[in-house]
């Protein structure tokens, strides 16, 4: 009876050619750019910076999608709470665009 041949393959060869497929790929691929919004700044000027305190809103984010709100400083101001439906921040905010 015939013993069966021990049979082995090299795979080192592959291994190397994996490698270097890799690193090809890895050296010619370009990565997405990234995608600034241009800013506008104000001119300098004078006034620069001076802001009324009837043009100023400030949105304090709350839990259970409720928004705390007032318009100029935090001193003067008195807060109200609203939600983000239509006839609350929205109507606030266009209420107060002026």
């Amino acid at each position: 009876m015939r013993q069966p041949k021990n049979i082995r393959v090299d795979l080192a060869a592959m291994v190397d050619l994996a490698f270097l497929l890799v690193t090809f790929f890895m050296l010619t691929t370009t990565l997405s750019k990234s995608k600034a919004m241009p800013l506008a700044m104000p001119d300098d000027g004078p006034d620069r910076g001076q802001v009324s305190d009837k043009r100023t809103v400030t949105l304090c984010l709350g839990s259970n999608n409720k928004v705390m709100w007032y318009q100029g400083l935090a001193e003067k101001a008195s807060p109200a709470v609203v939600d983000f439906t239509k006839a609350g921040l929205r109507k606030v905010l266009i209420e107060n665009r002026d």
